[in-house]
């Protein structure tokens, strides 16, 4: 009984180091992902110019949604194997992890060939005049191939992660970027056009995939981990899921990454430089929070294998109200600073109107509800439930960008996120309510919760508003001042929160 109780306070170390080594490692990345953007936006528009920056931004649209041809595996062979782990089975760790290579060995060739006969049909999708075409072909099959790299990097860091060894996978990221953005500037400088784009990320990718492959490598030599191949039950059951997240995953990749293409399309390229440059802090910030779930997922599902699912209630719903509440207040720093980060990108005439900046604003919020809400179904391992789902709230997405695009312009992107997401992260959250007993709120966390955000909402608003016309060294020190208010405020709402959690041991021992 000791020893058993000793092997289960180490898996839960584990889990927690492993969580905080993946928040940690991830953060530093994605701070040097903002870096890029403060360095890269204003070099793009310098050296390519606005035209041909919006197309690319529309090339990159097409360019992830073919990354949805990896069949959508990522997410469910990651819950597969952390399962796994969690009840020690091996064998099972070491077949999963060869069917994902050999799945994403084979979609990679098929995307690679599938992205050689559409380049020369992308261009004039994108209204691109003919002297352009040849250029803009030729960088999306680059594009293309990339993609199928980072696919089998992704693949490989969700293995680290499900497997509680995360740390290598996400440093080399980290470093893979630096050498990334030291390779675009390069290039940039140099004449190379949009091609410096497309090189700079294979050379991010290809950095990745030699030093993790070699950390697997050391694993396995180490460890003997994988040396159990996959039987043809284990294909049938990895299999049987691609219908269902096949499709899911072409419907998160379009619903999060057409929206510039659709604005390239109805409103044309300079639209879309101005709609992004508003976006990129938006989706920064909402990324930081998809770090936090993210890390959070895998650590859930170790623990759902090795106990019944009810037993991480607890720790589920402290990190939901985290979460949730954290992208509140990022959403509201947004709201604050987002003018003046575009009036040093760009010239101020391009800054969007104060509302739709909230709108854009409160679809993060939505956004990122519904992602929490849905995948946390794929933690409990009910893939082809929050699958099918996932392909409905995708489609109302992609139907309702084009038609509010054409009646409110580029306040119709955050307006449809924002419906779509709500509507169908609710469904989600009851949906868990209703199957485990999990994320249950009584009516006055309720409304405290939505009280908090409207106050730190209201906040942000009121200053951005009211210090609008004043000079710029002052409106920083506003912005500044009001983010640094909200954060302190979160962090005392979470401290209370964990101090309530009196479970919160479950997961994070």
């Amino acid at each position: 009984m000791i020893a058993a109780l000793r092997l289960l306070l180490a898996k839960l170390g584990a889990r927690r180091k492993a969580m905080a080594l993946s928040v940690a490692i991830a953060y530093v990345t994605q701070a040097i992902g903002m870096i890029q953007g403060f360095v890269l936006i204003p070099l793009y528009i310098h050296y390519l110019g606005m035209e041909h920056y919006g197309y690319w931004l529309g090339l990159n649209g097409i360019v992830a949604v073919l990354s949805a041809a990896d069949l959508g595996l990522l997410q469910a062979l990651g819950q597969r194997v952390a399962a796994a782990a969690g009840q020690q089975r091996r064998d099972d760790i070491s077949r999963y992890f060869w069917v994902g290579v050999a799945v994403y060995g084979i979609t990679g060739a098929v995307i690679s060939l599938a992205s050689l006969a559409l380049a020369w049909r992308v261009p004039p999708l994108l209204r691109a005049p003919a002297s352009e075409r040849a250029m803009l072909a030729s960088v999306f099959a680059i594009g293309s191939c990339v993609i199928v790299v980072k696919l089998f990097n992704d693949f490989l860091r969700s293995m680290g992660a499900a497997i509680l060894r995360p740390a290598v996978p996400l440093a080399t990221l980290m470093a893979g970027q630096l050498l990334g953005l030291t390779t675009i500037i390069l290039l940039l400088t140099r004449g190379f056009g949009l091609f410096s784009i497309v090189l700079g990320l294979a050379a991010t990718e290809m950095f990745n995939i030699v030093v993790v492959g070699c950390f697997f490598i050391w694993i396995h030599l180490r460890n003997l981990m994988f040396t159990v191949a996959p039987n043809l039950a284990c294909f049938r059951e990895v299999l049987a899921l691609v219908p269902y997240m096949l499709i899911s995953q072409i419907g998160v990749r379009v619903t999060h990454q057409i929206d510039a293409t659709i604005i390239t399309i109805l409103l044309g390229p300079q639209s879309t430089v101005i709609y992004t440059a508003h976006k990129k802090v938006a989706d920064f910030l909402g990324r930081l929070v998809s770090i936090l779930w993210g890390s959070a997922v895998m650590p859930l599902a170790h623990l759902a294998g090795e106990k019944s699912p009810k037993k991480t209630g607890p720790a589920a719903k402290v990190i939901f109200l985290g979460i949730v509440s954290l992208i509140a207040l990022l959403a509201s720093c947004y709201i604050a600073t987002d003018a003046l980060l575009v009036e040093w990108w760009i010239r101020e005439p391009v800054v969007l109107p104060l509302s739709v900046i909230v709108l854009i604003a409160v679809a993060r919020i939505s956004d990122n509800f519904y992602n929490v809400a849905s995948e946390l179904h794929l933690a409990m391992g009910e893939i082809r439930f929050m699958a099918t789902y996932s392909i409905l709230t995708s489609i109302s997405m992609v139907a309702l960008y084009v038609a509010l695009t054409r009646v409110a312009g580029l306040a119709g992107i955050p307006l449809a996120l924002t419906t779509s997401s709500i509507g169908f992260g609710l469904f989600f959250l009851r949906a868990a309510q209703r199957r485990w007993g999990i994320l249950m709120f009584s009516s006055a966390e309720i409304a405290k919760a939505l009280g908090g955000a409207a106050i730190a909402l209201s906040l942000a608003i009121t200053v951005a508003w009211t210090t609008k016309d004043i000079a710029t060294s002052t409106r920083w020190l506003w912005a500044i001042g009001t983010d640094l208010l909200l954060c302190l405020g979160w962090i005392g709402m979470m401290l209370r929160v964990m101090r309530d959690a009196r479970q919160w041991k479950t997961f994070a021992a």
